[in-house]
């Protein structure tokens, strides 16, 4: 044990890519080779020196490469220290390489797990549209085939318009960070076969983000990641218990309505039969009242309140 401890101790000082032989040689001679497990162990295995270094030094340990020798070859001499000398920067990076690989594929997997957990269809697109990682939603969607198909073109939306505004939107330059929640997002709609409406959600990806680079360290090149999910209207009860705890208007909350259907001040003016600049007055004062900032949090405010 104390042969073991005291070899332990000798690599662990050896300086990373430093190759150690003159000092471990001395060290065998005089200490390792009157032990009994040097008598016991090593020496039946035919052990007679030894050239080391480390390929890196921890805290409390270290991970090294050592070339041992038999009394056929001898002792360690110049060419062999001189070759491992040489070779250590080489296995030193292929070390490091290897290590930040199974880093890159370990949060790559990860991603992918945490994406199988969303109740959306998840499409991770090329740049030509074609999904190369879909999550378990979205594979039911594709088996089913009715909103959205896979073709040698790429993703396939139902619908001429979606599909026009998904080419659109990957060929859209990548300029801008990646936003999930903006405060009016882009939405594709679509409908199934049995009439069902659906929400299409593109996100291009910024060049050389984390999550882009995730799926880049394992072969993959990713441009945008389309979010499907099924419309889940808002209840009319819902816009009632928010006008109610937050004393909104009627005004306010036939606006507050219109809110969570439509996507722009426009939209929502047309629908209401009023001017853009009236829509806007009113959306101050339900920001005002619900302490809301952005679309998104009223939006999700909104969707608690629902029974």
């Amino acid at each position: 044990m104390t042969f073991l401890l005291d070899v332990n101790v000798l690599i662990a000082l050896i300086d990373p890519g430093h190759v150690a032989h003159d000092d471990a040689h001395e060290w065998f001679a005089a200490r390792g080779q009157a032990s009994g497990f040097f008598r016991e162990w090593v020496a039946p295995q035919g052990f007679f020196d030894a050239a080391i270094f480390n390929i890196q030094r921890y805290h409390a340990s270290a991970a090294a490469f050592t070339i041992i020798t038999g009394r056929d070859y001898g002792l360690v001499d110049h060419e062999l220290r001189t070759r491992l000398q040489l070779l250590a920067p080489h296995l030193q990076r292929a070390v490091l390489i290897s290590r930040e690989m199974d880093r890159q594929r370990l949060r790559s997997q990860s991603l992918e797990a945490a994406l199988n957990q969303v109740e959306a269809g998840v499409f991770i697109l090329d740049a030509t549209g074609r999904p190369f990682w879909t999550n378990d939603v979205a594979n039911t969607l594709l088996a089913r085939g009715d909103l959205v198909r896979n073709s040698v073109l790429g993703l396939g939306l139902a619908g001429p318009n979606a599909d026009r505004l998904l080419r659109e939107g990957l060929a859209a330059p990548r300029e801008k960070p990646e936003k999930l929640l903006t405060p009016t997002p882009a939405l594709i709609k679509m409908t199934d076969s049995e009439g069902i409406e659906w929400l299409g959600c593109l996100m291009p990806l910024q060049l050389h983000s984390q999550t882009q680079a995730a799926f880049s360290q394992v072969g993959r090149s990713a441009q945008a990641v389309l979010f499907v999910r099924r419309v889940e209207p808002v209840t009319a009860s819902s816009v009632e218990a928010a006008a109610k705890l937050y004393a909104l208007t009627p005004a306010e909350a036939r606006v507050l309505q219109a809110t969570l259907e439509l996507d722009s001040v426009a939209k929502m003016a047309d629908a209401l039969g009023v001017a853009p600049s009236t829509v806007k007055t009113h959306l101050s004062s339900i920001f005002g009242k619900t302490g809301a900032s952005r679309r998104a949090t009223l939006v999700k405010a909104v969707m608690s309140l629902q029974r």
